[in-house]
């Protein structure tokens, strides 16, 4: 027995072994996919050869924008441990790389805000002005990795990969799916985009140019375990704030977009609406003079059934508009639901939210008081239709802002009352609504096609 138990420990670093061979194999997306959806150890390696690949390049976000070794650990660590919390629902192709960047710098960049943020309310308090905080290097190599997270993605893929993460051109290409030559022109064209950007800012060109080639110098990293990073177990409280800070910021930012999403498609369809109207108007005012003047000649095709082909389109997107505000208001429900507990920790978040509303609720009584002028104005011939669209426009704008600012309020407040259960709720009844809006858009798709055959078939 006792040589059965000596043999069983020495095969389990074998397995060990066996299996971080084989999960280094994986892109990062069959990795993440492991991850997330695994609970056994081959799931936990799948992490670690992640925080194996990227956390050099993580860590070395981190420091040049802190310029401090114990902080750039903290926000290395809330990185992963964001990744971590959005593996399931993260699609990867290639490389996360350029994804974690973003994340690294998004959480380097707040911790970096709230310590300039307390060093001056203490200074503050002790009567005296704010000193310079930072040194020129470090707002130069913070402001390197501020402009290359807001590169557009194929630029800032190739830049992160090669020059932050040392890879070759080909290990590049591979990981992307790209030509090697598109590696490098992409590399290129990132590189004098934030060269250019820099020197907008005020850094001289040749030291902006030398800034970028040094981006990527080694920074020694010092992470946990990948266990603990994924788990939340073995990090400091104050590394789990960081990373809730950065969800939160990440879900608002997410809701945000939606919601100006569902606006605009709100917008074209009523713009629609008032097209068809108008068409319909206007066409049976020439139908009328028609009649009165000449007689018609024989046509395959009656005006009527054209006016009712050219109707049902418009109602087709009409129909289109309403289903993606229903698919849009679906996923907004089911950020909410994926989000929960994230806002619960922090009960500050009310008093931000009262403000929010009250800005939104002023700004919303100022833009309805210049839509109201900018009709009067134009029912007088005084302003074009243009500006009145573009005073419109404003009042919904304003309408989105104050709606957003209410429904941080009521998801507040149903973390609070009933722990989510209303958020299950309202995600369901967003798909049966989804579900609705495509039956809709389905129909009067089939009556637009049984028009047009029957616009194109002879009397």
């Amino acid at each position: 027995m006792a040589v059965g138990r000596r043999n069983e420990g020495r095969a389990q670093p074998f397995q060990t072994l066996h299996l971080l061979g084989v999960v280094g194999d994986l892109t990062d997306g069959q990795l993440l996919e492991r991850y997330s959806t695994g609970s056994d150890e081959a799931s936990e390696l799948a992490f670690a050869v992640l925080v194996e690949r990227h956390g050099a390049m993580v860590r070395r976000a981190c420091f040049a924008v802190l310029r401090n070794e114990h902080e750039a650990e903290d926000a290395s660590q809330a990185a992963f441990l964001v990744l971590a919390r959005k593996a399931g629902t993260l699609r990867v192709r290639g490389s996360i790389g350029p994804w974690l960047h973003r994340v690294a710098w998004q959480t380097a960049s707040g911790l970096r805000a709230t310590a300039i943020r307390r060093r001056r309310n203490e200074l503050r308090l002790a009567g005296r002005d704010m000193e310079p905080a930072v040194s020129v290097d470090l707002d130069r190599d913070a402001a390197i990795h501020e402009e290359l997270a807001r590169l557009p993605e194929r630029y800032r893929a190739a830049v992160v990969l090669c020059d932050l993460e040392g890879r070759t051109h080909s290990e590049t290409a591979r990981l992307l799916g790209w030509p090697v030559g598109t590696v490098k022109s992409r590399q290129a064209r990132g590189r004098r985009m934030v060269r250019d950007r820099l020197t907008r800012r005020g850094v001289g060109l040749a030291v902006a140019a030398a800034a970028v080639d040094t981006m990527g110098r080694a920074v020694a990293s010092t992470l946990p375990t990948s266990v603990g990073l994924a788990t939340g177990l073995g990090v400091s409280p104050h590394v789990l704030s960081l990373a809730q800070g950065v969800l939160r910021t990440m879900f608002w930012i997410k809701i945000r977009s939606l919601a100006a999403a569902v606006v605009l498609v709100g917008l074209a369809a009523g713009s629609a609406g008032s097209y068809v109207r108008g068409s319909q108007e206007a066409a049976g005012a020439g139908e009328g003079q028609v009649k009165t003047t000449i007689r018609p000649e024989p046509s395959r095709q009656t005006p009527s059934s054209r006016k009712d082909l050219v109707a049902q389109r418009f109602a087709v997107r009409k129909a289109e508009a309403r289903y993606e505000i229903a698919r849009q208001n679906r996923v907004l429900a089911e950020i909410s639901l994926e989000e929960f507990g994230v806002s619960t920790e922090n009960k500050l978040d009310r008093a931000t939210v009262e403000g929010e509303i009250k800005l939104a609720e002023d700004d919303l009584a100022r833009t309805a008081d210049r839509a109201e002028w900018a009709k009067k104005m134009f029912e007088k011939k005084y302003i074009s239709q243009d500006q009145k669209l573009s005073a419109d426009l404003n009042l919904h704008k304003a309408q989105l802002a104050r709606e957003v600012a209410e429904s941080k309020r009521k998801i507040l407040e149903i973390f609070v009352i009933d722990g989510g259960e209303s958020l299950r709720s309202n995600l369901a009844k967003a798909r049966d609504e989804e579900n609705s809006r495509r039956a809709e858009l389905d129909r009067e798709k089939a009556k637009q096609d049984e028009l047009e055959r029957g616009v194109r078939q002879p009397e």
